[in-house]
């Protein structure tokens, strides 16, 4: 499915401050979960640790990265400009954090990696969108159905949404949504380029690696499940908001190219970097928990499946003795990857974000408002 919805998320320190260690919770059982480190944030998307303890998280539905005190009161380190967001967010370097920040400029779109120093500035460190638009890594990657597969009076029934019955290759748009540090600068996630992209030190970009496409086979109960939660969020719609239309039973039985969604992106001891994707279309329970984690080689960009079968994988982390942690968002629960599939650690609600401290798992939770407003919250973990 097109990937602009993605925008709108799935679609970080005050001038001169010094950044105390969060207070741990005392020796807790596996999988035992804190009390709120924090409370009150606006679509807590990502989270990062300091190596001196400090929390940052990025209010991605506020625009705001945030600074997690000791006291566990918040202090704003940044912002982008209205009607933008702020996503990923590395401060393992505390002299040099950076973030990822994107949305609408004028009659466009920007997507940014900034630097964000420890005085409180911050600057520009690479421009991602433009790089998008120069490179647009997936532009010879074909999407959707595969051009001729579908009988000709099914192909003019396939909705646009689908990318019609002839499919489609990459778009170009940049929604950055995860970034880690590696030896030489960075590596973000681009949820809508479906691509890794290397940024140097200097903020020299390139494209690191696209990843492969999730095929799916249409059955005819995944198109009656499709349209009933199509029937679901049309019924949702703002007045006056179009209704997107049914997906016809003519296309059951045909493959389906979705999209490779990066969410995540972290180097692991071997040297590999870790990467959770979501599988490009519905993450309802429609099609199953399609999600997957690869391994990619950060110097050839080659990439290996690392695990499949996961609800939304909309964060990772990577223990000193390389175990990964995926936040499984609708699957409500934070797991860690065993022989290459999920294994509960942690029943969670919603959790967005999963970072790994020493010895103890952090995760953005309730990550969607509630009745009462901004739900979010960051709580920590026994492993």
């Amino acid at each position: 499915m097109h990937s602009t919805a993605r925008r709108t998320a799935l679609a970080v320190l005050s001038a001169g401050a010094l950044v105390l260690p969060l207070a741990l919770p005392a020796s807790a059982a596996s999988g035992d979960v804190s009390d709120p480190l924090a409370d009150g944030l606006v679509g807590p998307l990502k989270l990062s640790i300091a190596n001196s303890g400090g929390a940052y998280v990025a209010e991605s539905f506020g625009g705001v990265l945030t600074r997690i005190n000791r006291d566990g009161s918040t202090s704003p380190a940044a912002s982008a400009p209205e009607g933008a967001e702020i996503a990923g967010v590395d401060a393992t370097r505390m002299a040099q954090a950076v973030y990822l920040t994107s949305g609408p400029r004028g009659d466009g779109f920007f997507a940014e990696l900034r630097r964000l120093k420890a005085n409180g500035e911050t600057s520009l460190l690479a421009d991602l969108q433009a790089w998008e638009e120069e490179e647009n890594p997936d532009g010879d990657v074909h999407y959707g159905f595969t051009a001729g597969a579908l009988p000709a009076a099914c192909v003019s029934q396939v909705p646009e949404f689908l990318g019609g019955g002839q499919g489609y290759d990459g778009i170009v748009e940049s929604h950055p949504y995860g970034v880690t540090a590696t030896p030489g600068g960075w590596v973000v996630a681009d949820a809508a380029g479906n691509s890794l992209i290397a940024v140097s030190r200097t903020g020299e970009v390139s494209t690191l690696a696209v990843l492969p496409v999730h095929t799916t086979k249409l059955t005819a109960e995944a198109i009656t499940a499709l349209n009933a939660s199509l029937a679901e969020e049309n019924a949702n719609n703002e007045p006056g908001e179009p209704d997107l239309p049914p997906i016809p039973t003519c296309v059951a039985g045909y493959d389906y190219a979705f999209e490779s969604v990066p969410t995540d992106v972290e180097l692991g001891r071997d040297g590999l970097l870790y990467v959770s994707t979501l599988a490009g279309g519905p993450e309802d329970p429609s099609l199953g928990a399609r999600s997957k984690v690869f391994t990619v080689d950060r110097k050839t960009g080659a990439f290996e499946e690392y695990a499949t079968g996961l609800f939304a994988a909309t964060d990772l982390a990577v223990s000193p003795v390389g175990t990964v942690y995926v936040s499984e968002l609708f699957g409500g629960q934070i797991s860690k990857i065993v022989d290459g599939k999920s294994v509960q650690v942690a029943e969670v609600p919603l959790p967005a974000a999963v970072e790994w401290h020493k010895g103890m798992l952090y995760a953005a939770i309730d990550v969607f408002p509630g009745e009462q407003g901004p739900a979010g919250k960051v709580v920590t973990i026994q492993p």
